[in-house]
């Protein structure tokens, strides 16, 4: 083969790479747009299975490897959320080397109208978890849901992916104020002030709280968030937990999947072995022990309007946190709140007013009781994984052995 052959060549395999991957970056579109089930399993699961054969046939590469883990991955996913499909799953997470999956309970939960059915009176979850309704004012909420609509300038600026299917992702991002005796400085002082006296009620370790962190989220229905701890600059260093972590959700009840919180800490010697689904619901605000591993399952099946947004706002306490940079810069983890000359213009939707305090009307929250902690983890093949069944694990296994699909 001539150089100008061999040029030609790689020419042309790149171009196939582009193609293939314009095609899944369609695909997964095709999923936040689909608003009915015969959409997803026919746009989404035929189309990535027939993606799935193109790839296996391309020459092997590290390109190809990923474009084939990323579609057996959406894929996998597709068909564990489907209560028909859920079976077809596995053959998929064997192929990419997975032993264990989400629970089907955990991926394929019931929907929030079913929720209050499958209460019956539990509350096997409030050492941990504490789940609040009605909880802010209505001023509040409104202002809440100005502040980070899914046009706003909030994410724009921030240069937030909120489409969920490309664009430029800045990556975490997140903000940190002293707690009292300071002076509400800004709006987000005050929401941070509400928060913060719900979960002193709750948790009896908040008495230590000095900082809040806030960040937030911007996702389409079936976009997830992957299980994870929170922790002080991502993990950089070490892991540090925060003492309570919060969400409060700012979208309407089925748009979206619930957060997932487990049993399991950096301590743990297992996989978790309980989980609890908090769905989301506007102005209902879920708050955990900041140690316990956590996530959000993508919304299963289709959604109603692909416009709609699943918006939160997660409020983490701590008792020492290092701010990192100011916010009149570049956003990162742990910024300062940006100051009244940043060219930033999202700030002023967060501007404290000074009769804010007093106009607000007052609350009573109501506590929701959650489903009885389920399994969270299950072997995709027990009889394959032998000695290393999870019944049998004396170790929390590799990240890589466990299926999320998001």
């Amino acid at each position: 083969m001539s150089v100008q052959e061999g040029f030609t060549t790689k020419r042309k395999r790149e171009d196939e790479y582009e193609e293939l991957e314009k095609q899944l970056l369609e695909i997964r579109t095709a999923r936040f747009q689909a608003t009915t089930e015969d959409q997803i399993r026919t746009f989404v699961v035929a189309g990535l299975q027939n993606l799935i054969e193109k790839v296996s046939n391309l020459r092997k590469s590290s390109k190809a490897r990923a474009l084939l883990r990323a579609a057996r991955s959406q894929l996998a996913l597709t068909l564990y959320q489907d209560t028909e499909l859920f079976w077809k799953g596995d053959a998929v997470a064997t192929a990419l080397g997975c032993k264990y999956k989400l629970a089907r309970a955990v991926m394929s939960y019931d929907f929030p109208e079913h929720e209050a059915a499958c209460v019956d009176g539990n509350d096997d979850h409030r050492d941990m978890v504490r789940v609040l309704d009605k909880a802010l004012s209505a001023q509040m909420l409104a202002r809440l849901a100005r502040a980070f609509a899914p046009r706003s300038a909030f994410w724009s600026e921030h240069q937030y992916d909120a489409v969920g299917t490309g664009g430029r992702p800045l990556g975490y991002f997140s903000y940190v104020h002293a707690l009292a005796p300071t002076t509400s400085d800004t709006y987000m002082d005050t929401v941070i002030d509400e928060v913060y006296k719900l979960a002193c009620d709750k948790f009896e370790d908040m008495r230590h709280a000095r900082y809040a962190e806030w960040w937030a989220h911007c996702r389409p229905h079936s976009s997830g968030h992957q299980m994870h701890f929170d922790s002080d600059d991502e993990g950089n260093c070490g892991v540090r937990n925060p003492i309570c972590s919060t969400v409060i959700y700012l979208t309407r009840a089925g748009l979206g999947g619930p957060t997932l919180v487990t049993d399991q800490t950096l301590a743990s010697t297992r996989l978790a072995e309980k989980g609890w689904l908090c769905h989301p619901r506007y102005n209902r605000v879920c708050m955990f022990d900041g140690k316990l591993l956590h996530g959000v399952v993508p919304g299963r099946g289709p959604v109603e309007d692909p416009s709609e947004r699943r918006v939160s706002l997660m409020i983490a306490f701590w008792r020492d946190i290092q701010v990192r940079g100011n916010g009149d810069n570049d956003p990162g983890a742990a910024r300062s709140f940006p100051s009244a000359s940043a060219t930033y213009s999202w700030p002023r939707d967060l501007k404290q007013e000074p009769s804010t305090v007093t106009t607000e009307d007052p609350v009573e929250p109501t506590e929701v009781l959650l489903a009885r902690g389920r399994p969270v983890w299950e072997d995709v093949d027990r009889k394959a994984n032998g000695f290393m069944e999870l019944s049998k694990l004396l170790c929390v296994p590799s990240y890589a052995l466990c299926f999320q699909g998001f």
